[in-house]
């Protein structure tokens, strides 16, 4: 496990005056979070990424919010973190999320968090994700035979609450091989502990925000004190 508290400024790209929580970075701003560099993905609308207060992202995304990047199917308010992590890395994350009270989630799929594969076309190896209102961990790996393989490990029985905040803790080592391993903690319990193949055996990125399958309702997800060691 880690611990720190993050901070929020834009890079050294663009000028900084004053506090923080005025800032409400577009794509495709660079940003700083905790002393890693992060790339804006969004709609390019006001609402899109704010920091209302020093080392807090409130991420909001409507519907029709599609990134110059995407489709019309795929809405996304995310960063994206220059960092790399190669295969055996061991990748210690963590970051306190709330997702704030509004509509049902009824996409088809829902990421709040990501590992992203560097060839930007495999699907994330590592998802926090969210199937309807509850929370889930979705797992992907290149199997031995050339395979690949998908599966959740985890969701919560019972929905989110609304308003509320989690801690969200994992640890990773994906190397090509069948001795990686997941852990992930919420609020201090062990929700994942999983050993075997995991990634496809390349280098990964983390993203943060939200990216879904378009969808009716507005939702927004407020992240702070976010810290990544790998």
């Amino acid at each position: 496990m880690i611990a720190g508290i993050g901070y929020f400024s834009l890079a050294a790209t663009i000028c900084l005056v004053g506090a923080a929580h005025a800032l409400s970075p577009v794509d495709p701003d660079d940003i700083d979070v905790n002393g890693l560099s992060y790339s804006v993905q969004n709609a390019g609308r006001p609402w899109s990424l704010q920091s209302p207060e020093p080392g807090v992202l409130r991420f909001e995304l409507r519907p029709g919010d599609v990134w110059r990047g995407d489709t019309p199917i795929k809405e996304r308010t995310e960063i994206a973190g220059a960092t790399k992590y190669a295969p055996g890395d061991t990748i210690k994350l963590r970051y306190v999320f709330r997702v704030e009270p509004g509509p049902e989630n009824t996409s088809e799929w829902l990421h709040i968090g990501q590992f992203h594969d560097v060839d930007e076309l495999s699907p994330a190896q590592f998802a926090v994700e969210l199937i309807g209102e509850h929370l889930a961990i979705h797992l992907r790996a290149k199997m031995p035979d050339g395979s690949n393989k998908d599966w959740f490990a985890f969701i919560d029985d019972e929905p989110i609450i609304r308003g509320n905040h989690y801690t969200l803790e994992a640890e990773l080592n994906m190397p090509d091989g069948p001795t990686g391993s997941v852990d992930v903690w919420l609020d201090g319990e062990h929700i994942v502990d999983y050993t075997g193949m995991i990634g496809y055996g390349s280098s990964v990125y983390w993203k943060q925000g939200i990216y879904r399958a378009s969808s009716p309702e507005t939702l927004i997800v407020e992240y702070r004190e976010s810290t990544i060691e790998g």
